[in-house]
């Protein structure tokens, strides 16, 4: 529909590849992108000395492109992959899948899917398989990195999930973004994507503030003024909250970055090394 109208929309956190390869040209991305952040977690996990694993995803589009992702880049650097199963994403007894995994006994157990909210799937998934003798990690992508999986999921300490970005600790501006967010929020803090969305929005203010100075205010809403703004978008670079923001030619954001996090002590951590 922003296609259609030629609106720009720039999302902080949606990240199929496929969102930006169907040739719209007003539609951009902040974030890195799953056909980014599935190689980088089969590249930890076979730095961090898992040679084999159990894939599952839950049959969603994004799911089943996060495992994908994963299951090529781990077979192309010598893992092996012993199990291949879909589940669905309002799946909540995973008894038998997890008897199964338990007999392969992998190194490493990959969900490629999100904890859901309403039935805590991914969550449950992973405390059904340690319950069946499964004692090594689930690891999934920004789809279960949420606190939410914690809580509904119980002894999830060293579970690992790879995200888009960076923590904001670890922000190149992260220190002032999160001391202006906490001055004019002061009853919340800073999650995953809040500073992909801050960038998305300085993006749009940028190329606004540009086609104003060219064409004036009245014109940047007009049709021409829309024409400007695309192409305004396209063209802008500027050192974000995040880092360097600026769009290849599919209007994806050239800084690619992906964190790995680790449960520890119950809650999230940034693994740096």
């Amino acid at each position: 529909v922003y296609n259609e109208k030629n609106i720009i929309a720039i999302s902080p956190g949606s990240t199929n590849p496929a969102l930006t390869e169907q040739g719209f040209a007003s539609i951009f991305r902040t974030t890195a992108t799953d056909d980014v952040q599935g190689p980088v977690a089969a590249e930890r996990a076979i730095e961090l000395g898992y040679k084999t694993a159990a894939v599952v995803n839950d049959s969603s589009t994004y799911g089943a492109g996060l495992a994908q992702e994963f299951t090529v880049k781990f077979k192309s650097l010598g893992g092996t992959v012993l199990l291949d199963e879909k589940t669905s994403q309002k799946q909540n007894d995973f008894t038998a899948l997890a008897t199964k995994i338990a007999s392969l006994k992998p190194d490493i157990v990959y969900f490629g899917g999100t904890y859901a909210a309403d039935t805590g799937a991914g969550a449950l998934f992973s405390k059904q398989i340690k319950a069946s003798g499964v004692t090594v990690p689930v690891m999934g992508g920004d789809g279960i990195y949420s606190d939410a999986y914690i809580e509904l999921g119980g002894g999830v300490d060293g579970d690992l999930a790879t995200c888009p970005g960076l923590p904001p600790d670890l922000l190149p501006r992260g220190a002032e973004f999160q001391a202006a967010y906490k001055a004019a929020y002061p009853d919340q803090t800073v999650a995953a994507f809040d500073a992909y969305a801050y960038d998305a929005a300085w993006a749009i203010t940028e190329a606004a503030i540009a086609v104003a100075k060219d064409l004036g205010v009245d014109k940047v809403t007009s049709p021409a003024g829309r024409d400007a703004l695309v192409a305004a978008v396209a063209a802008v670079e500027f050192d974000g909250v995040t880092g360097k923001v600026s769009f290849d030619s599919k209007g994806d954001n050239q800084n690619q970055a992906i964190t790995l996090y680790k449960v520890v002590d119950g809650a999230w951590q940034p693994q740096e090394d």
